[in-house]
């Protein structure tokens, strides 16, 4: 006579339950592993459970599906009674507390089995039948943003690496995040024993069943309690937990009082009564007396313990007390035995879903803790940008001021060097924070119109007095110059000049070559290929990986020599998979230069952006003669700004360049100023206290002054142009603002100004 009960599993966890079956010594269960993936068929027929089992089925009495995803077409599993299949795909829930696993499930998580990462790519290519970037796209629109390892922790040691190893794979495979969360076999154990013992009842024999029969009481409670228990089994809140507990002992047990008390170390955290009600009570002594039974129940290993005409329920685990639940004044003290038999196994489910819930609100309040970390480090971030950009745009505006013909040639180098420096600093300080905001996870796609051809030349020009000064030949090639995009324009310009900036560093002869290619071109999108070569002094094949690693180059030396931080290509690779390419690829050799390219998807646009245009501010002429002296005309401008150094720069530079300044330290200041006086041009800081410049601009053009505003800012031009279009500003600059490059910004909108109210009159 038949005398086993199977549990049947997929691969994927078929190692989990064999060990648990081991651990537990369960002679009279086995586990069988399906012999194809349920991923791959979610089909059972006669002819699977033939194949499955073969001329062995019948030395099983009963056979347990666990795998619920598998459907029944044939009816192969409804029409035989020995076998059982769940109603619906639990798997993940053996591993952990149900309403944790919801939880991932709706934060965008995907979960596998250590089991099934093991087999990842055979699974995915294989079974599923995808390619990479079909993968890709399935979770992308999926809404998948993370892949979640629920770690059974049954690797053995020289195996632990190779888990490691295979899940930092396949998130580089997928381009997706991948954690381990550790989940143990325990509430495994636990499901799969209580559906052991079910089957062992059944298999009761007549004596037994009529020794019990006398308790039909206790069976309907039994139906009851498991009904319940999986409710408390899902909860992820103690005292949510503690409500069902009550609940339930009240409707099996029909006491007149009963208690609840949540226990942690040597306090009671509270106490919750049979109405549901909560006191807190860690300071209060009348309590003493349960601690002293939790203490005992615990050293003594018992769940159940008689008192009076009821009994208390210790809920805990090895080295945990949890809960102790005081049932008193039993109506039916008579099955008393019955009722703890019950408590103790409803109290072994409690405790797994209250040390889970323990554990869930640990984990929420780091992750609440993190969230505020990172909005903290967001606005430090956005703060120690403008703090850190400020004095030093002013350090390089005064060595332009001060790098006059009257000074002495020795001055003049040191100022020079003085400038460079500052350039250079600034570029470090640029790169720091941007690699920063990438690990925040603090960067955003901006889609906006904006012009291949522009954004090309923009870059070009923006390293073009770097390579002047090293004598390297620059070039740029737009075969469709005039062909508008929707995309990040500030993020492609950032990549480019990253790129652009490099060749020019290690070359010292030659030319810099950058290109832009359309490889694509279907319907509403286009494929383009920007690349960067150089002649400079090239990349060894065997250090091509490493400069795309943040804080690395290819030569320690070279950090000595050539300068910078090692993020510039980090920061650029992560800006281009941020706009939805793969990687940027490289192709170098020692002594003859290299050739950085990538490949990104543009929606196409109809027309150029009504942004406010951003100005080039790098332009830097020493000793200008003022417009006076060329008899130019001279303009009244405004610069309101609430950094004095900086007010102080700009009312120099535009002195010096012969026309008239007014200054103003906020934007209430200016809009006094502006309410007795007419300027000809506004030149206004974006970021101020109380009153910014965007919004001091809004309440300029409210009144209905149409003069010329030219906004500057220490931050980078991310967004701006956009937002200063909004506000009626005519144009950006971005600081350090050069000397020249003021001087022509003066010219091009304080004298546009005069020619359309010339024009009007």
């Amino acid at each position: 006579m038949a005398q086993k009960l199977a549990f049947v599993i997929c691969p994927n966890l078929i190692r989990e339950l064999e060990i648990i079956i081991s651990k537990n010594s369960w002679r009279d269960a086995e586990a069988v592993c399906l012999s194809t993936s349920c991923f791959k068929k979610c089909s059972i027929e006669e002819k699977d459970i033939k194949s499955l089992f073969g001329e062995n089925i019948d030395k099983y009495d009963k056979i347990e599906f666990l795998c619920g995803c598998f459907r029944d077409p044939s009816h192969a599993v409804k029409n035989n009674g020995r076998i059982k299949k769940s109603s619906e795909p639990i798997c993940f829930n053996f591993l952990t507390n149900p309403g944790i696993i919801k939880s991932f499930a709706d934060r965008g998580c995907y979960m596998i089995t250590p089991g099934w990462l093991a087999d990842w790519e055979k699974n995915i290519e294989s079974v599923w039948g995808f390619t990479k970037p079909s993968a890709r796209s399935f979770f992308r629109e999926s809404n998948i943003k993370k892949i979640m390892l629920l770690d059974t922790c049954i690797a053995l040691p020289a195996e632990t690496a190779d888990t490691e190893t295979k899940l930092y794979e396949l998130s580089k495979y997928l381009g997706l995040k991948c954690e381990s969360v550790p989940v143990g076999l325990d509430y495994f154990g636990t499901v799969l024993e209580a559906k052991l013992n079910s089957w062992r009842l059944e298999k009761s024999d007549e004596n037994h069943k009529k020794q019990i029969g006398e308790l039909n009481r206790k069976l309907s409670y039994n139906l009851s309690a498991f009904e319940f228990t999986s409710e408390i089994a899902c909860a992820v809140d103690e005292k949510n937990i503690a409500q069902k507990i009550i609940y339930l002992f009240d409707s099996l047990f029909a006491p007149c009082d009963i208690f609840y008390y949540s226990l942690e170390g040597a306090v009671i955290n509270w106490v919750m009564t049979r109405n549901r009600q909560i006191t807190q009570c860690e300071k209060d002594r009348q309590f003493k007396g349960i601690l002293e039974s939790a203490d005992k129940m615990a050293a003594d290993g018992m769940t159940c313990l008689p008192c009076g005409e009821g009994f208390k329920v210790f809920i805990g685990a090895p080295g945990e007390k949890q809960g102790l639940a005081v049932i008193e004044n039993l109506k039916f003290p008579r099955y008393i035995n019955n009722y703890m038999e019950l408590a103790e196994s409803v109290a072994d489910i409690s405790s797994i879903a209250i040390s889970n819930a323990r554990k869930y609100e640990k984990i929420e309040a780091a992750v609440e803790e993190a969230r505020k970390a990172s909005s903290v480090k967001s606005s430090f971030l956005a703060n120690m940008s403008h703090e850190l950009r400020t004095p030093i745009s002013s350090i390089i505006g005064f060595c332009d001021l001060a790098h006059s013909k009257e000074a002495s040639a020795e001055t003049r180098e040191f100022i020079g060097y003085i400038k460079t420096s500052s350039r250079i600093l600034l570029s470090l300080v640029n790169n720091i924070l941007d690699f920063s905001k990438i690990e925040a996870g603090g960067l955003e796609i901006e889609n906006a119109d904006f012009s291949l051809g522009d954004t090309v030349r923009q870059a070009a020009g923006m390293v073009k007095v770097q390579a002047d000064a090293k004598k390297v030949n620059l070039e740029h090639c737009v075969p469709e110059p005039d062909r508008m995009l929707t995309g990040d324009a500030f993020k492609l310009r950032q990549v480019l000049l990253n790129l652009l900036s490099n060749a020019v560093k290690f070359s010292d002869r030659g030319t810099v070559f950058i290109e832009a290619r359309t490889v694509k071109d279907e319907g509403e999108s286009v494929q383009i290929t920007f690349s960067v070569k150089d002649e400079g002094i090239g990349i060894e094949e065997s250090k091509k990986d490493i400069i795309f690693k943040p804080f690395s180059q290819a030569d320690g030396s070279v950090s000595r020599k050539f300068g910078g931080t090692g993020l510039g290509l980090s920061i650029s690779e992560s800006f281009v998979k941020l706009m939805g390419g793969r990687e940027i690829c490289v192709e170098s050799s020692p002594g003859r230069g290299s050739r950085f390219y990538f490949t990104l998807e543009f929606k196409k646009a109809q027309k150029k952006p009504a942004a406010a245009k951003i100005e080039d501010a790098s332009a830097s002429i020493p000793a200008q003669r003022s417009i006076m002296d060329q008899g130019g005309e001279k303009y009244k401008i405004l610069v309101v700004d609430d950094n004095l150094i900086n007010l102080e720069l700009m009312k120099r530079i535009i002195d010096k360049s012969g026309h008239v300044s007014s200054g103003a330290d906020s934007g209430e200041a200016a809009l006094r100023l502006l309410e007795g006086d007419a300027f000809d041009l506004i030149i206004m800081d974006l970021q101020m206290p109380v009153m910014d410049g965007l919004e001091t601009s809004t309440a300029i053009r409210g009144r209905n002054i149409i003069t010329p505003i030219i906004a500057v800012s220490a931050t980078t031009i991310e967004r701006c142009a956009e937002k200063c279009s909004a506000a009626g500003i005519d144009a950006f600059v971005q600081k350090p603002v050069g000397f020249q490059s003021l001087k022509d910004i003066i010219q091009k909108y304080a004298a546009g100004r005069k020619k359309n109210a010339a024009d009007l009159s």
